[in-house]
């Protein structure tokens, strides 16, 4: 199962500057708060924060807030977050970029860019317990704010958490078109094969200067990998950032309680026997 959920239709972000905690209300209903308490030990990092704890209705509720970097670079206005829920139910979470959206009146109206971009997320092979991370994927995007045309590319490579040789998935292309008054973009991935997907994102930071958005593809390629693929692609016109201006903060400079609209994908799973 998958839902597209285009920027202001997704996950609502709350993120308290002060405290560290982060609220996400999801729109099927789920709100949880997770806290510097609920971190994994081990596993989570100041980049890349993981969280677990109980799920009063059985279970387990998860979610992540990560910084992309591209070329070793922090994104200055983007963020990455997931947030699911397990138990006797299918799974069910959301994958979702979120954070100091370009505002409508600061989106270019005329000209392109191509923007330096990265991809990330997770695999799983059909029949397969093991997870493979996409470290190995490269990301392409480009924008033309004249048609509102969205052009990208990812060249998904998965490598075994535990270790072990990386695994061309597929190459995959992407077509979609830059919303109506909004800073918000959606459109479609097609692979080799059967593969296919979803990607729905949005710009950040003045004139659009970096991009992100949240993927769900699927299927068999021509080469016969059957997997599904969950993560994102983001990027920037300028690595390293600009100094922001006076009407943008960066999200490592935010203060106090801050609320957010996302763009992203839902997926639901059986759980595994």
């Amino acid at each position: 199962f998958v839902a597209a959920e285009p920027f202001g239709d997704g996950v609502k972000a709350e993120y308290d500057a002060d405290t560290g905690n982060v609220t996400f209300k999801t729109p099927d209903g789920l709100k949880v708060t997770f806290t510097a308490a609920d971190e994994v030990p081990g596993q989570s990092t100041p980049n890349a924060r993981l969280f677990n704890k109980p799920n009063p209705a059985g279970g387990v509720l998860g979610g992540s807030l990560s910084t992309p970097h591209v070329n070793a670079v922090p994104l200055s206005y983007t963020r990455f977050g997931t947030v699911f829920s397990t138990g006797a139910a299918p799974l069910d979470g959301h994958a979702f970029v979120f954070g100091v959206n370009t505002l409508p009146r600061d989106l270019p109206k005329s000209g392109s860019a191509t923007y330096t971009a990265a991809a990330g997320g997770s695999a799983t092979l059909a029949g397969s317990l093991t997870p493979l991370r996409l470290t190995g994927s490269s990301a392409t995007f480009s924008a033309d704010f004249g048609t509102g045309a969205i052009a990208t590319t990812i060249k998904l490579v998965g490598t075994p958490a535990a270790g072990g040789a990386s695994v061309a998935l597929d190459d995959l292309t992407g077509l979609g078109s830059i919303s109506a008054a909004k800073p918000g973009f959606s459109g479609l991935f097609t692979g080799t094969g059967t593969v296919s997907g979803t990607f729905n994102g949005a710009f950040f930071g003045p004139e659009a200067v970096e991009f992100g958005y949240s993927f769900l593809v699927g299927g068999t390629s021509a080469a016969g990998k059957a997997f599904t693929a969950i993560g994102g692609a983001f990027g920037s016109t300028a690595i390293p950032p600009p100094p922001p201006p006076p009407v943008y903060t960066a999200f490592q400079d935010l203060t106090g309680v801050q609320n957010f609209a996302s763009a992203g994908v839902r997926y639901s799973f059986a759980p595994v026997p």
